[in-house]
């Protein structure tokens, strides 16, 4: 190629490659614009899901939380009376246990239908 040729072809290329750089790697303003705006919507439309949900959540656990300490509260009284009927059946078993060995044993003297006073029985009386 001659010289001049090459001369003409050169700025002709650099003004070709910088027309496609301008077409292709710029933007304008409303692109951009046009093509984040869903992106930035769905962004926003998320973080409310996510609010709501950790709302939803806190108020589970709270309620949860009262529950359990309702059902804990339940069990130490349902415990408390399991050992006040304990300790009434064990007085009550002793009870039983020293009638069966004699230590209140009537008279037997005396007509039926006679109250009489129990020498070991503290004062309580007997229908006979």
């Amino acid at each position: 190629m001659s010289d001049i040729r090459k001369l003409t072809l050169q700025p002709a290329a650099a003004l070709g490659v910088l027309s496609l750089l301008w077409i292709t790697g710029c933007t304008t303003k409303n692109y951009v614009r046009s093509q984040t705006t869903p992106v930035i919507e769905k962004t926003n439309e998320l973080d409310d899901a996510v609010a709501t949900n950790n709302r939803n959540i806190h108020d589970v656990d709270q309620r949860a939380q009262a529950g359990i300490s309702q059902a804990q509260n339940s069990a130490n009284q349902a415990n408390q009376a399991a050992q006040s009927a304990g300790t009434a059946a064990s007085q009550a078993q002793q009870s039983a246990q020293e009638a069966v060995n004699g230590r209140f044993i009537e008279r037997r003297s005396g007509e039926p239908g006679q109250l009489q006073a129990c020498g070991r029985c503290a004062g309580q009386l007997w229908i006979r």
